[in-house]
């Protein structure tokens, strides 16, 4: 059943999931319903849409929206992507929307005051005075009236040192996640071995019973299981008797020097 992407603005389908080599991929809604919501809300459609029968591509994902396919990787087979249960979708474009194309009226206030967050940001940091409210509109009245201002300048350094320390920490964040998954692996092979060694072990106990129970009697496999009374049976004294009779000396010795079960 050929499908589409339940996003708006999104024109991924079937079509081009085949042109781009099965890269593309089409997810389907949660059946939690407070996940299936938030997708739905996610998608900004005016019309209705089936959460039964609709799909999200993968292009509205992030990597850290899914799961490595560790079983994959040890055995060294081709590796598939596996979407967190909890994943929601949140790369999105959709400038082209109505509701989403401000006028330039918004666009300067939206502008003023992401700089003030920024500025009030580091002038906490910094014990800097904040700029004055004669400042703050400067931009305005400018593009209003059509009056040259000068730029407001801003603590570039302290933004630098900034984007340092989060880009140090993001790479720390991705090496723990790196030694993470090593340990994991690491387990998964361990677990493999250890139940390995278990099977080899099993089979060897069978076959050494099996090979017991073949060359000494049920009374005598029960004596070398480490049962202390034994009632042995009547081919046991016979043969006991038969060893004993041709040398003494070879009756005592297969019993206390070998072990043998004998009576």
């Amino acid at each position: 059943m050929p499908f589409t992407c339940a996003v708006a603005e999104c024109v991924n389908s079937k079509t081009h999931k085949l042109r781009r080599g099965g890269n593309l991929m089409f997810h389907r809604f949660p059946q939690k319903s407070e996940i299936s919501k938030l997708w739905l809300s996610k998608c900004k459609r005016k019309d209705s849409v089936n959460v039964v029968t609709a799909r999200i591509c993968s292009d509205h994902f992030s990597e850290r929206d899914y799961d490595r396919d560790l079983r994959n990787e040890l055995l060294n087979l081709p590796t598939r992507k596996i979407l967190k249960c909890e994943a929601v979708p949140s790369i999105f474009d959709f400038r082209n929307l109505p509701q989403f194309i401000k006028s330039d009226r918004e666009n300067r206030v939206s502008k003023r005051a992401s700089r003030l967050e920024i500025e009030g940001l580091l002038s906490a940091t910094t014990n800097q005075p904040q700029p004055s409210n004669a400042l703050e509109d400067s931009e305005d009245f400018a593009q209003d009236n059509s009056i040259e201002t000068v730029p407001i300048s801003n603590p570039t350094l302290e933004v630098t040192v900034l984007e340092q320390k989060l880009d140090a920490a993001l790479k720390e964040n991705y090496q723990l996640d790196q030694v993470v998954q090593k340990q994991r692996l690491e387990i998964i092979r361990l677990r493999t071995n250890l139940r390995s060694i278990k099977l080899k072990q099993l089979n060897t106990e069978q076959s050494f019973r099996k090979n017991t129970r073949s060359a000494f009697s049920p009374c005598q496999f029960k004596k070398l299981a480490g049962q202390k009374q034994v009632n042995y049976e009547k081919k046991d004294s016979i043969t006991a008797m038969a060893i004993r009779n041709v040398s003494l000396k070879a009756y005592k010795n297969a019993k206390d020097c070998l072990g043998l079960p004998l009576p």
